[in-house]
């Protein structure tokens, strides 16, 4: 929604022209923005939009909203309100410094104008590859109840698992759900595609609360013009396209354990050493793709006989390995 489309929301309203959800929506705008405003000085643009792309997404969704304890202001204080605060940010830079400040301690945006692609990784130990001309927004850190995060554009995603907490993709007006697994969504003009590596992922969107559920080697297809969810057989070279240029390929035949380690220290960010440097010329057969960095030093450890340890900011394979003793 842009902002002409909300001016000319706002004006319907001053006139009684939204029909009963839609008037409730932007009543729930207006009581957002006055319990925001009794402990901030005002709000950011990026909340702004956001707040007015979830009243467009809720009056297209069909769901019914409870009216017990709504207390409305007056159609005068409230417009007036808005109107204040608007132009509060229009013409307050120190304030309005304030407001991007106050957001952006809690969110980071990560856009990616190059041509190559972009690792981010997340607080929770996700790692998601940013796809070239796409933007990413997410908490800095994630609370204990969920994971969010909003993408336009593309990526790959290596969703670590926490069963606890559900990680949940926005892209448009479709919405991915997941606990732990890996998935490319490509979110272009009309139609948003999601591509299921491994794991599942369940696809709902504003038309459909209930949606399809995706499992490995499935892709969905989500129509907005239609607003309808579709699934389909994933190809091989589908598959491959959406691994292409990523680090998430961590499949190994046999692969000399000091070329192993370097590519894992590259995708994790995190310095792996060898107690004996002799062993990174050890060969291993394993498919480390999709894996935490710890099952992936447990594998190798597993595998050649030697123990891990993992410290602040390095981890450590120690033992003779196929060196023997």
């Amino acid at each position: 929604m842009n902002q002409e489309e909300f001016e000319q929301l706002i004006d319907k309203y001053q006139r009684g022209l939204l029909n009963g959800k839609e008037r409730d929506l932007m009543d729930k705008w207006f009581d957002q923005l006055d319990e925001r405003g009794k402990g901030s000085v005002s709000w950011g643009v990026e909340e702004q939009e956001r707040l007015k792309a979830l009243i467009l997404s809720e009056m297209l969704h069909d769901e019914s909203e409870s009216e017990a304890g709504r207390q409305a202001l007056s159609l005068r204080s409230r417009v007036l309100r808005i109107a204040a605060i608007f132009l509060l940010a229009a013409i307050s830079y120190g304030l309005w410094n304030i407001a991007i400040r106050e957001f952006s301690s809690s969110r980071t945006v990560t856009v990616n104008s190059n041509e190559t692609i972009r690792k981010v990784l997340l607080s929770d130990g996700s790692i998601v590859w940013l796809k070239p001309k796409s933007k990413l927004l997410y908490a800095q850190a994630f609370p204990n109840d969920s994971r969010q995060v909003t993408l336009e554009g593309e990526a790959l995603f290596e969703v670590a698992k926490d069963p606890a907490r559900p990680f949940v993709i926005s892209a448009s007006r479709l919405r991915a759900t997941v606990l732990g697994t890996s998935f490319n969504i490509k979110s272009r003009a009309e139609d948003i595609e999601v591509v299921v590596l491994t794991g599942q992922v369940r696809l709902t969107s504003a038309e459909d609360s209930h949606g399809i559920l995706l499992v490995a080697n499935e892709k969905g297809v989500y129509r907005e013009s239609e607003g309808s969810l579709s699934k389909l057989t994933l190809q091989d070279e589908e598959k491959r396209g959406v691994e292409f240029g990523t680090g998430y390929n961590m499949r190994f035949e046999g692969a000399m354990l000091k070329d192993v380690v370097s590519k894992m220290s590259s995708k994790f960010d995190l310095r792996i050493e060898l107690d004996q440097p002799a062993v990174g010329a050890c060969r291993i057969t394993a498919d480390l793709t999709d894996q935490s960095l710890e099952k992936s030093l447990s594998l190798i450890s597993l595998a050649l006989e030697l123990e891990y340890q993992i410290e602040k900011g390095r981890a450590r394979l120690i033992g003779n390995g196929c060196l023997g003793n």
